[in-house]
């Protein structure tokens, strides 16, 4: 409640001030799925924790806000109220799901809700070895290109993250760089295979533009 204060009287000072300026949030979104798709109470518990976990900030903040941030890396499955495993689906190393084809339906559903230019503010995967970060950047460029096909205005994507980072949580140890910090030798940098393929790829795409 008062965070929705918050932004509401900062977003008012701003345009006072610069008429012009884009103002938005970036809100962390879960893919939250039933476990049991045909399933009425979950489907029904799904809709609820889809409101919660995504929507309820957003929607009282949507007449002060220029555009939509999107925070996404994992997908949830729901049975009733309870979080339940899906030994079908990968896990990244920190034992979220890992799902980026989830980006899809969650661009749908917040262009439908809003109808307001957005952007994925964070997109990731933590992956010390780097044997699924070129999969997932890849399967996350295929979901936005169909929200884009489909009607979406999506303005832009940031990686997350550039470097190895501290995460506020976690500490050191999750590894969502595009590039390595080697914190026992001086923070030395080495430039992933992943960031590689994800620096030819973006070339590739801008070429044909």
């Amino acid at each position: 409640w008062n965070l929705t204060r918050a932004h509401k009287r900062a977003y008012k000072i701003l345009k006072a001030s610069h008429p012009s300026l884009q103002v938005g949030v970036a809100q962390q979104l879960a893919n939250i799925q039933a476990k049991r798709p045909h399933n009425a109470l979950d489907q029904t518990s799904t809709k609820w924790m889809r409101y919660f976990w995504n929507w309820w900030f957003l929607l009282r903040i949507k007449n002060q806000q220029d555009f939509v941030g999107i925070n996404y890396y994992f997908t949830d499955y729901y049975i009733g109220l309870m979080k339940k495993a899906d030994p079908t689906v990968p896990l990244n190393d920190m034992g979220w799901y890992m799902e980026p084809e989830g980006l899809y339906p969650l661009l749908l559903r917040t262009w439908t809700r809003f109808k307001k230019p957005i952007f994925v503010t964070e997109n990731g995967v933590a992956d010390y070895s780097d044997q699924h970060r070129q999969w997932w950047i890849e399967e996350t460029l295929i979901a936005m290109e169909r929200a884009i096909s489909e009607g979406v205005d999506l303005r832009g994507y940031f990686h997350w993250s550039l470097l190895d980072n501290f995460e506020w949580k976690y500490g050191w140890w999750p590894k969502f760089g595009l590039i390595h910090v080697d914190r026992e030798h001086g923070m030395k940098r080495k430039v992933r295979a992943s960031a590689e393929w994800f620096g030819e790829t973006v070339k590739h795409i801008r070429a044909d533009q």
